[in-house]
């Protein structure tokens, strides 16, 4: 008898939920059974690429779970032709990922690849979140925080994403009362028919050291990122650039909105975007946009 591998536990497409124990030797094949027997500070590793048929939930209370391909290589998780809903659903837990794809395989979804609640999302080099189409949940997109939740982006891509149909949804990662930290990575070529192209800060905190948010676009408002919410959002850009986004309307490269919501930026750099009114940056309803470099 094999024992179960609760510190590693392996995944393959070639794996066996029923007659398999997560070891090396004989992987599960899917996240499920494998996210239940890994111990907390543990590691789900890919031995292949997968496809997810059902959402995997994450919830059992403060656990901590890296989730990665094995090895040197970058496996991606695809999203089924008939899952509607997340393929990761995130409670109460913190997760961390490096060299791994999440693809939603252009399908048109309810709900956004990764939703996190609660939770603290670790999303670390190689980390690359594509191709998901939002048809669904308003201020939702490819990824989605809510409920003090807290992203640490460091290296990660989110890319190629898109909405369609006249729901207020958002191209790439929308920030619901939680925090974004982007230290490192892009944000780009996402798209939506109305706000936020890139992200979507609502009600939530945005810090920005560093990173790319680039080539995003919008319908309406807020290329590059969209700051507002009824109770108002907080974003400080100290690094990082914010290049060659696009709005309709107003603020190519940032938009705020609402007079709870503030930006200050401290450094980094916002050029080359385009909008009808404030191609780089525009405040509207008494929110303030402060230029401090």
């Amino acid at each position: 008898e094999v024992t179960i591998a609760y510190e590693n536990v392996y995944v393959s497409s070639s794996g066996s939920d029923d007659r398999g124990n997560g070891s090396l030797e004989s992987p599960y094949a899917t996240l499920q059974p494998a996210y239940n027997k890994v111990k907390s500070g543990g590691s789900i590793l890919l031995l292949s690429d997968i496809t997810a048929t059902s959402t995997t939930n994450m919830d059992i209370e403060n656990k901590e779970v890296t989730l990665r391909s094995n090895g040197s290589e970058i496996y991606t998780i695809f999203r089924g032709n008939n899952l509607m809903n997340q393929i990761l659903d995130i409670n109460s837990n913190t997760i961390t990922t490096t060299n791994i794809i999440f693809d939603g395989n252009e399908i048109q979804a309810a709900r956004a690849l990764i939703l996190a609640n609660n939770s603290t999302l670790n999303l670390n080099y190689n980390t690359i979140i594509q191709n998901h189409i939002n048809a669904g949940i308003e201020h939702e997109g490819a990824l989605c925080l809510l409920s003090t939740s807290i992203l640490n982006f460091d290296g990660a891509i989110v890319q190629n994403n898109k909405v369609v149909g006249t729901k207020l949804s958002v191209g790439g990662i929308a920030v619901n009362s939680s925090t974004m930290n982007l230290i490192s990575g892009e944000i780009k070529n996402n798209s939506t028919t109305q706000d936020a192209g890139g992200i979507n800060i609502w009600n939530s905190t945005f810090n920005m050291s560093g990173g790319i948010i680039s080539s995003n676009s919008a319908n309406d408002n807020g290329g590059g990122i969209y700051v507002g919410g009824d109770r108002g959002s907080t974003m400080t850009m100290t690094g990082g650039s914010i290049l060659n986004n696009s709005a309709v309307t107003y603020g190519g490269g940032i938009f705020a909105y609402g007079p709870s919501s503030k930006v200050y930026i401290k450094g980094g750099q916002v050029a080359n975007n385009t909008a009808k009114d404030g191609p780089d940056w525009k405040a509207w309803n008494k929110a303030q946009i402060i230029d401090q470099r």
